[in-house]
């Protein structure tokens, strides 16, 4: 395409986007697809310094109508996930919570300020109801409320709590930190503690027990004691029903969709009708799966089971569409679940070279290394450099341990000796101080001949 050809492009997209942001109707203006945030490759070099990129900035805190609407909420967190750091990420966080509770109370004094809303609202509830429906005095007069609009608005805006909850729990099962998770808590706590009245409980509460789970789990991982592990099985044995455990290990077995289940093998007569009884029962059954697997793995309870029964049914729902289960992508879980179980390897790893038995230690060490590549597998480099430079960081780590582990016998080589491993140690060795250009994508413009 010649330079007036892209020119009269280019215009043509500007006056259409232009045009999608003007009043259409007297409600206000009609807004059509995303806004793009382009994730300039000087954002990336600055992502330590600069985590809120101005790139960013212009489109978060627009005030056209449609700029904000169309863009990922997720985004930033996103990015910062893939590219950036723990600093990095909190300061991403800090910056779009204090945008999203400008208008709301603390997660502490949610509850309350709902409880005094509701209570201040209703003479104009009454009133409200008493006007027809659909008339232009019910429409006025709904507007005029202030006690209507403040109520509204916390209810409405309940979905904000949800958004911090969700990333900055997200962020704490990147980073394993302690801080973060402890406000995914505090955001949890207000959405545990007030229901919208107007909202669809059932769908409410699958979003909210996954939410419960993650955090529970992550908790005991991270503080694991008897307190901490207990906490996570009440959470767990709260949601679970008899159903979910023969459905953890034969959705997807006959086709393509959950409910899809082979009459030909183990599966108990009506599962299916079962299956298809329960509501949204993709978004019960794959946290609760995920969830019970890494709470047994954290507990050594490896013979369960629950752990491969959760993979096999995270890797037929990734094959079968790649979509999303509760805001969470399958393969993040996959990721979490692969570190679940090098976690309980690395444990009788240790164990084993504390007795300085080389032979006990093989086994233990090959599951390490198998587990954690396959978490690695899952992380595109190009893609998601930082988050691929941590998990190398650790493969590298255990690999070298095995290095200076307790002598083989004679005649046996040292378990880090193996030329598969040598081979991805040697890779991964090369590969990661070339990770920020590729981060930034220096290097990576044709010369011009």
């Amino acid at each position: 395409m010649g330079t007036l050809g892209f020119s009269i492009l280019l215009l043509s997209v500007l006056q259409v986007e232009e045009a999608s942001q003007q009043p259409l109707l007297e409600t206000g203006p009609i807004c059509l697809g995303q806004t793009p945030w382009p994730r300039l490759p000087e954002d990336v070099r600055a992502i330590e310094t600069a985590p809120v990129p101005e790139s960013y900035r212009r489109l978060f805190e627009s005030t056209r109508p449609c700029a904000r609407w169309g863009l990922s909420k997720e985004a930033l967190v996103e990015w910062h996930l893939a590219f950036g750091s723990e600093d990095s990420t909190r300061a991403a966080l800090a910056y779009l919570e204090a945008d999203y509770m400008k208008d709301l109370p603390p997660p502490g004094d949610y509850r309350r300020a709902i409880e005094q809303a509701r209570e201040a609202a209703q003479g104009d509830r009454r009133r409200l109801a008493a006007l027809p429906p659909g008339s232009d005095a019910r429409l006025r007069f709904e507007r005029g409320s202030q006690r209507l609009q403040r109520l509204d608005l916390l209810e409405e805006r309940r979905e904000d709590y949800r958004f911090l909850v969700e990333h900055y729990l997200q962020s704490a099962e990147e980073f394993g930190s302690i801080v973060l998770l402890a406000r995914a808590e505090q955001f949890l706590e207000a959405l545990l503690q007030v229901r919208d009245p107007d909202g669809d409980p059932a769908a409410r509460e699958v979003k909210t027990d996954a939410i419960s789970l993650r955090i529970a789990v992550l908790r005991a991982q991270l503080s694991p004691s008897p307190r901490t592990i207990s906490q996570a099985e009440a959470v767990i044995a709260a949601v679970e029903q008899p159903s979910y455990a023969p459905l953890a290990e034969h959705a997807y077995s006959g086709g393509g969709d959950f409910c899809d289940i082979s009459t030909i093998g183990t599966a108990p007569d009506g599962l299916e009708d079962v299956c298809n009884s329960i509501d949204d029962v993709e978004e019960r059954v794959i946290p609760w799966a995920v969830a019970r697997a890494a709470l047994d793995l954290l507990r050594g309870m490896e013979e369960q089971r629950t752990d491969e029964r959760a993979l096999q049914l995270l890797q037929r729902k990734l094959r079968s569409d790649n979509s999303d289960c509760c805001g969470r992508h399958p393969r993040m879980d996959l990721l979490r679940l692969h570190l679940a179980r090098a976690g309980l390897a690395r444990t009788r790893l240790i164990a084993a070279a504390a007795s300085n038995d080389f032979f006990e230690m093989h086994e233990p060490w090959t599951e390490l290394m198998q587990e954690l590549r396959a978490a690695l597998d899952l992380v595109p480099p190009a893609d998601e450099p930082a988050r691929f430079a941590r998990l190398a960081g650790i493969w590298l780590a255990d690999y070298e341990r095995s290095e200076t582990g307790p002598p083989p016998p004679p005649d046996t080589r040292r378990l880090a000796d193996s030329p598969p491993h040598r081979r991805f140690a040697a890779y991964l060795r090369h590969l990661l101080p070339s990770l920020p250009a590729v981060a930034a994508g220096d290097g990576g413009i044709p010369a011009r001949r």
